[in-house]
């Protein structure tokens, strides 16, 4: 009968491995959130210019008034319809290190054991992704109008609210996770490598 003993044999420790693999984790983690900060960025710069995201969707157009909203208020200067992008901050708060110049948020990128978390951190990033309900107007408050009007002017007011625009896909894209896992798989080599060439 032939036996090896893998801890004798050939110096291997599996522990030790593990050990180290698990240690490294949040380093992984962080390596892989990186990454998909660069895939989130590229993501919105698509559907902000009214492209197809990673995720199959399309972002709904500015409507016609927000689009004479930032003209106005570009006074003669950049007069983007990009979506969602008016000073560029929300845009730039996905990039790992921005931190906020005016209280309103900066970068998410939290690591906690096996887990990464990325996002938009502007306060009023909910609002893509929720979207906003209208809001009623002040001559109409005002005014107290009947009823029947109300009805009326609420499904006018309607067609004024912000649609939802998700900014991160609530699935992982394939090739997302593809260049995650092969990250993943990188560093797990390195590391098995450097403890058997170590041995």
């Amino acid at each position: 009968m032939f036996e090896i003993d893998f801890r004798n044999e050939l110096s291997v420790d599996l522990r030790a491995i593990s050990k180290e693999i698990e240690s490294g984790l949040p380093d992984i983690m962080l390596a892989i959130g990186e990454e998909m900060t660069g895939f989130i960025l590229e993501d919105f710069e698509t559907k902000s210019r009214g492209g197809v995201g990673a995720n199959g969707i399309q972002w709904a157009p500015l409507n016609p008034k927000t689009i004479k909203k930032k003209a106005k208020r570009a006074k003669g200067g950049d007069t983007s319809t990009q979506i969602g992008v008016d000073t560029g901050l929300m845009r730039a708060t996905i990039q790992p290190g921005f931190s906020d110049p005016d209280g309103k948020g900066g970068n998410v990128m939290e690591v906690k054991g096996g887990e990464v978390t990325v996002g938009f951190g502007r306060a009023y990033a909910k609002y893509f992704d929720e979207g906003t309900s209208p809001r009623a107007s002040k001559a109409n408050a005002k005014q107290g109008v009947l009823q029947t009007l109300a009805s009326s002017a609420a499904n006018a007011v309607a067609k004024t609210g912000n649609p939802s625009r998700p900014l991160v896909p609530d699935k992982l894209p394939s090739d997302w996770r593809e260049a995650a896992e092969e990250i993943l798989a990188e560093e797990i080599e390195r590391i098995i490598s450097d403890k058997l060439g170590g041995n």
